[in-house]
């Protein structure tokens, strides 16, 4: 892809993330081609239909929570570190707030899209692998896994505004998280 159309299928796929946590999934495509700065044309070269750009949108999401993932393991000398380096940096990242609108209303063929199930399986695999070692340390409770802290995180995220609550709220979590 040449570099004109990568930035703009970059820029597209920005602005309708931030479209899509502001509005709902079911923004006008034009409002996303306004917002990306781009003409409709070009953004119906990138992504002919609705379901593309959603599942391109999701893909963003759970690639930009692998990396942060992967950097907090790298940053950190423990997993537990790691874990709660990344809770923190999942929390600020905001993923309930387009997970929830996605979630719900996410065509049967996004959530199929093997770029979609490829990203979520790298992203999750990576998760569970730091939680098992964080358990293997002997620091985060052996009873609570994935289900348990994506669940949570989803609530804890979807539900508040960044605040100083939240920072409360997380790092209450956290200390439960955390075996005795």
């Amino acid at each position: 892809m040449r570099a004109d159309a990568l930035r703009n299928r970059e820029q597209i796929v920005s602005a309708a993330q931030v479209l899509f946590i502001s509005h709902g999934p079911d923004v006008p495509m034009e409002d996303v081609a306004r917002a990306a700065s781009v003409g409709v044309g070009t953004l119906y070269r990138r992504f002919p239909d609705r379901c593309s750009l959603l599942a391109a949108v999701a893909t963003n999401v759970l690639d930009t929570l692998a990396e942060k993932l992967r950097e907090a393991r790298a940053a950190e000398p423990t997993a537990w570190d790691a874990l709660v380096h990344y809770l923190r940096d999942w929390a600020e990242f905001r993923l309930g707030l387009l997970h929830d609108p996605l979630c719900k209303t996410m065509p049967d063929q996004v959530a199929a899209d093997a770029d979609v199930r490829q990203s979520q399986l790298t992203w999750l695999d990576h998760l569970e692998e730091l939680i098992r070692d964080a358990q293997g340390e002997g620091v985060l409770r052996r009873d609570v896994g994935l289900p348990e802290i994506a669940q949570f995180m989803n609530m804890l995220v979807l539900r508040l505004e960044p605040s100083d609550t939240t920072t409360k709220l997380l790092q209450v979590m956290i200390d439960g998280l955390r075996a005795h």
